[in-house]
């Protein structure tokens, strides 16, 4: 009998390999998230910081134009701490649909390794009633021509 050949191992093989593109595209865009993050959290940890000398400066007193100046700061950062925040959840949104993709790839990889498993199994039955037929043939040859 021939060797087993999935008839669609072509179609599973690009589908493999668009998995591997949709796990590589979910690894970048969590990278990216995480930057953002990263980002976001150093700004307000600035902010705090800022937050806590400004608390000391104002205990110790001090002009109205350095607290005019902290003002403005603060205020500087809100902007930038909003602009990250929205990067932040573009990028969530980003790994959302990323994920939602590769969870797809997989789910269509998954349905041609089963498609694979049970042609093999039908190959093996094949095999197997194959391999009868050609003993049952022997074993009659045999009976029909007796040595």
């Amino acid at each position: 009998m021939k060797k087993f050949s999935f008839r669609l191992q072509s179609v599973m093989n690009v589908k493999i390999a668009l998995e591997k593109q949709k796990r590589n595209a979910l690894e970048k865009a969590m990278g990216f998230l995480a930057l953002c993050q990263k980002a976001l959290d150093a700004l307000r940890e600035e902010h705090e910081n800022l937050s806590a000398k400004f608390e000391e400066e104002v205990r110790g007193g001090t002009n109205v134009q350095r607290m005019t100046a902290y003002s403005e700061y603060f205020d500087d950062l809100r902007k930038r701490a909003d602009i990250e925040r929205m990067r932040v959840l573009r990028a969530q949104k980003e790994v959302d649909r990323a994920r939602a993709a590769l969870v797809e790839a997989m789910r269509e990889v998954k349905s041609f390794e089963k498609l694979k498993e049970k042609q093999y199994a039908e190959y093996l039955v094949e095999a197997a009633r194959e391999e009868a037929k050609v003993i049952d043939d022997f074993m009659s040859y045999k009976t029909a021509f007796p040595s």
